[in-house]
């Protein structure tokens, strides 16, 4: 996939749920673009895990990452 650097899974405890969130990080927001296709500013949730969700963001929050400072060996 052109443009894509990654991506990372969080999950936070909320009122006996667990609440998840995922960060995927491109180089520019034509790579976004390319990926996502015209509706790139709504979400995308596999079928099987929409099965286990109670529910999830239509729309998903776009961020430009201003820096980044890295110490030790990352996880």
């Amino acid at each position: 996939m052109i443009g894509y650097k990654g991506i990372q899974l969080l999950s936070r405890e909320v009122e006996n749920e667990f609440e998840f969130s995922t960060i995927m990080r491109f180089d520019k927001i034509e790579n976004v673009k390319q990926f996502m296709g015209e509706e790139y500013e709504n979400s995308y949730v596999l079928p099987p895990a929409q099965k286990l969700l109670l529910c999830y963001d239509k729309k998903l929050i776009r961020c430009e990452l201003l820096h980044e400072i890295q110490y030790g060996n990352r996880i």
